[in-house]
């Protein structure tokens, strides 16, 4: 009987560390529903939140459940953002023409209450340091123009090197809508690589198709 009370009491106290923690989450402005988030190692776009949990979905489809107490004081990276939307200004012949004063200041005062969100998601790549950096630029930016008309928005990307004669690609894939970097990041990824290394990834194709082919061992009858 004192088990079953001492279970009881275990249980009944995270209930309630779970219905605080989700109280303050919600409050909060830490992460909204639709954000792309990375909490507890996990990665993915926020689908539900409410007093007892979290729910997450993963880039592989895969929804996972987290309870709000480990959430609530834990590190969070959000990777959405608001970002303010930007009205092209009146010119001041424009101005003095129209006299439309109060309009000006309605439109004024919409600049800075509507907001758009944008997701930036930072992905880390290490290539071969024989790339030319003019070549590497120009072969990341044919797969970017592509992806432009995808995301919404031109990824970007940094270079930074590293030991062992390899270079670190810093990449920044935006989108006014996570669920589509969730879709397509990695064909983006896979595009990338193939255009970074065709003749090896080609090769090693051909190699592996060329082994499928050949019998799996030989017989003594074959040897001779």
């Amino acid at each position: 009987m004192p088990f079953l009370v001492v279970a009881v009491s275990l249980n009944f106290k995270n209930i309630i560390n779970n219905m605080v923690s989700g109280a303050l989450l919600l409050s909060s402005d830490q992460f909204e529903i639709g954000d792309l988030i990375e909490t507890n190692e996990i990665q993915g776009i926020v689908k539900e939140i409410n007093l007892n949990y979290t729910k997450i979905q993963e880039f592989d489809g895969v929804e996972i459940v987290i309870p709000n107490s480990n959430i609530y004081g834990s590190t969070t990276v959000k990777f959405t953002h608001d970002k303010f939307k930007i009205y092209e200004p009146l010119t001041r012949e424009e101005f003095r023409k129209k006299r439309h004063y109060k309009e000006y200041v309605k439109l004024i005062n919409k600049i800075l209450s509507v907001k758009i969100k944008t997701t930036t998601y930072v992905k880390e790549l290490e290539v071969l340091g024989s790339l030319d950096p003019n070549v590497l630029d120009e072969m990341l930016m044919n797969v970017f123009k592509v992806y432009e008309a995808i995301f919404g928005i031109i990824p970007d990307y940094a270079v930074d090197t590293t030991r062992f004669g390899r270079v670190r690609i810093r990449l920044y894939v935006k989108s006014s809508n996570p669920t589509i970097i969730l879709n397509y990041l990695d064909s983006f990824l896979r595009d990338i690589l193939f255009t970074l290394y065709p003749n090896r990834i080609y090769r090693d194709w051909e190699e592996y198709q060329k082994s499928l082919l050949e019998p799996p061992f030989k017989s003594e009858g074959d040897e001779k």
